[in-house]
């Protein structure tokens, strides 16, 4: 009996090390990068990371939706489309990846209500 607690407690151990020592940072959020939330506007910060990164898949034609105006952009805020695919899983953009500094203007704006300010 105390042989199996002993391999029970050493395959505890190890399944702990190996989840805690994994880098990949999908399903993270963000480290905070020093960026004032307060200031985060639609226009300023999130419409020309939208317009650079996503508009050019993400258009009227596009099947799952367009982001090329903010009611598309805050349809996709409000089903948490947005914070899954940008901000946790960082699978969005496909074809480059977002700067910390981009993933926290996301993050901020989402969670301030993603206002068309």
């Amino acid at each position: 009996m105390r042989k199996n607690h002993i391999l029970i407690l050493f395959y505890s151990v190890i399944t702990a090390v190996s989840v805690l020592s994994c880098t990949k940072d999908v399903g993270k959020l963000p480290e905070s990068t020093g960026i004032d939330c307060n200031k985060i506007t639609y226009a300023k910060d999130i419409k020309p990371l939208i317009d650079n990164y996503c508009v050019g898949c993400h258009s009227s034609n596009f099947a799952s939706g367009d982001l090329v105006t903010h009611s598309d952009v805050k349809l996709k805020v409000d089903n948490g489309t947005l914070m899954k695919v940008v901000v946790i899983d960082k699978t969005m953009p496909e074809a480059s990846s977002l700067t910390k500094e981009e993933i926290q203007k996301f993050k901020c704006w989402i969670e301030s209500g993603a206002l068309n300010n």
